[in-house]
């Protein structure tokens, strides 16, 4: 399935708790056929380390079911527990992503539709730009 194929509804979400256990609740492509979500790294919470484990997930749960998650770190850019420079959490979920966890995990990188922002400062768009189109695991 293409990651902006099929979708009816954008679902906008912040990556924390009940969000995180709602998408990690689905088990049938039919649930995400026509909802594409959109994960907003949230700033306050809990640790980036797990916030950044649950994330990746859900990603990879959704990414079974034919689905890929657009992923908002704006509002985590400037933390540096999420990681440096313009691509901070987003970089170190596409490292995360490049290898399977387990056998049930296809060799394929799994990938995510990095959010720019509208407002967002030319360094930053530029940087995410070059993310989507680098070899996975080489942020």
């Amino acid at each position: 399935m293409d990651a902006h194929d099929g979708f009816a509804t954008l679902v906008a979400l912040r990556a924390k708790g009940g969000e995180l256990t709602a998408l990690r609740a689905l088990s049938h492509p039919e649930q995400v056929r026509r909802v594409q979500p959109l994960l907003q790294f949230d700033p306050l919470g809990s640790a980036p380390a797990s916030r950044l484990d649950a994330v990746e997930v859900v990603i990879r749960d959704l990414r079974r079911l034919g689905r890929h998650v657009m992923l908002d770190a704006s509002e985590v850019a400037d933390l540096p527990a999420f990681g440096t420079g313009p691509t901070s959490a987003l970089g170190q979920m596409t490292d995360r992503l490049a290898d399977p966890v387990d056998l049930l995990d296809g060799r394929d990188p799994i990938a995510f539709i990095p959010v720019v922002r509208s407002d967002a400062a030319d360094q930053p768009a530029v940087a995410l730009g070059r993310l989507c189109h680098e070899p996975i695991g080489s942020t």
